[in-house]
């Protein structure tokens, strides 16, 4: 066995041929678009290259079959924010073959610390953490857009070379169809009516006035989260740009007390479900099909039944924010306006063991376990290999939720009865 670097037309065509290679009798595969993973390793297309690089690497057999593929990356950005240069690996796929997956990892972490980092985190992305990020180990069904899958066996040879758990990734969906706990309408009319909360979609020529809203939010409510980078104005407006192509604009809503923006989320109708029978390459025909029949808000999709389901992406809240019940609000609003639009099913994905407000909140709304993910460690040091703990020193998260008052809670739980 040997391993080559993607670097022609051959060899990345090697590389995206291996997962339908590997899944060919797997009904339940649905992998990334082709043209979306190329995008990530294209410094024109991902901005992430401008703050550090990346590289991919394919396995050979002795026959020069393609056996195993991996990415690794790194963003320098993140170095600040941890006591250790952690820089990442995805896409990874293998036969079942333990030292086939060492030689995968080894080359990518030999590279890595080539570039002075100090570990790596896997399966993750060179770049937003709610695409392909997480390693699937539970429930092995079709996984919504951005949610990767993976072989039941991936987690042996994972934790085999020696990754450890660095947090699991909890997603659960809710049946769209059934009213949410009667709760839940109790603390939306309350909470609504004392502290003057509305909601309003992202309307398209809206936009651009939306972008101060977006970047205020984001860069208070995830200010603490590990690996946070603040966005920009600039870099939002893209993020828009892209999501123009694919949303829909009641999926898209802003939460605003007193008039001050609060909170937003963001949920994207599962094209998983649409593009799942191309096996990642739909083609220029398959593209302009896609293009015909999601107009409306994909109502041909949503008539046909073949789109039945969206995918919670995001959701966030200021912190000065956080003990009105605006999470039950917005989640109480988008279940009523979701259901509206068609769609019987929603996944909350993902949510970190970290965040055991969302957790809480989740569980409330009654919605069931849909997977569980796992993004691993894998520090090159032997000595931090045994120590290293959660990146976010957690006296820092303790003393935070301390000061705000409600430690291990969420925000629905923290309001009265009406």
């Amino acid at each position: 066995m040997r391993i080559v670097t993607v670097k022609d037309a051959a060899s990345k065509k090697a590389f995206l041929e291996l997962g339908r290679t590997l899944y060919r009798d797997d009904p339940e595969y649905t992998p990334a678009l082709d043209i979306e993973i190329e995008n990530t390793f294209n410094p024109r297309k991902n901005k992430s290259h401008q703050h550090g690089e990346s590289i991919r690497f394919l396995l050979l057999d002795e026959l020069d079959r393609p056996i195993g593929r991996i990415g690794a990356f790194y963003d320098h950005r993140k170095f600040g924010r941890n006591p250790h240069k952690v820089g990442g690996v995805g896409f990874f796929e293998c036969v079942d073959n333990e030292v086939a997956a060492h030689l995968l990892f080894d080359a990518a972490r030999n590279w890595l610390e080539g570039k002075g980092c100090e570990g790596m985190d896997g399966p993750v992305n060179f770049g937003a953490n709610h695409m392909n990020w997480g390693l699937l180990v539970e429930d092995f069904h079709a996984t919504s857009i951005g949610m990767p899958y993976s072989k039941p066996y991936y987690q042996r040879l994972f934790e085999g070379y020696g990754f450890n758990v660095f947090f699991k990734q909890q997603s659960r969906e809710m049946d769209l169809t059934r009213p949410m706990p009667e709760r839940f309408a109790k603390v939306t009319q309350y909470a609504m009516e004392r502290h003057q909360i509305t909601i309003k979609p992202a309307l398209r020529e809206e936009l651009d006035s939306l972008v101060k809203d977006f970047v205020l939010i984001f860069n208070e409510g995830w200010q603490f989260h590990e690996g946070f980078i603040p966005l920009t104005e600039r870099e939002v407006k893209e993020i828009l740009a892209e999501l123009k192509k694919i949303y829909i604009e009641d999926l898209f809503r802003f939460a605003y007390v007193n008039g001050e923006a609060a909170g937003f989320m963001i949920a994207l109708p599962d094209l998983n479900q649409i593009f799942k029978p191309y096996r990642g390459k739909p083609g220029i025909w398959g593209f302009l099909k896609f293009v015909i029949r999601k107009r409306n808000n994909y109502r041909s999709y949503l008539q046909s039944g073949q789109l039945d389901r969206i995918r919670l992406l995001i959701m966030g809240v200021r912190p000065k924010f956080q003990k009105l019940g605006l999470d039950a609000v917005m989640s109480y609003d988008a279940r009523e306006r979701f259901y509206q639009l068609g769609f019987k099913r929603i996944e909350l994905s993902w949510v970190g063991d970290f965040n055991p407000k969302m957790l809480s909140l989740m569980e409330a709304t009654g919605a069931h376990t849909s997977c569980m993910h796992h993004t691993y460690r894998f520090m090159f040091d032997p000595a931090l290999r045994q120590t290293y703990s959660m990146v976010i020193p957690m006296d820092t998260k303790e003393r935070y939720l301390q000061e705000q008052g409600h430690e291990g809670k969420s925000q629905f739980e923290e309001i009265p009865e009406p």
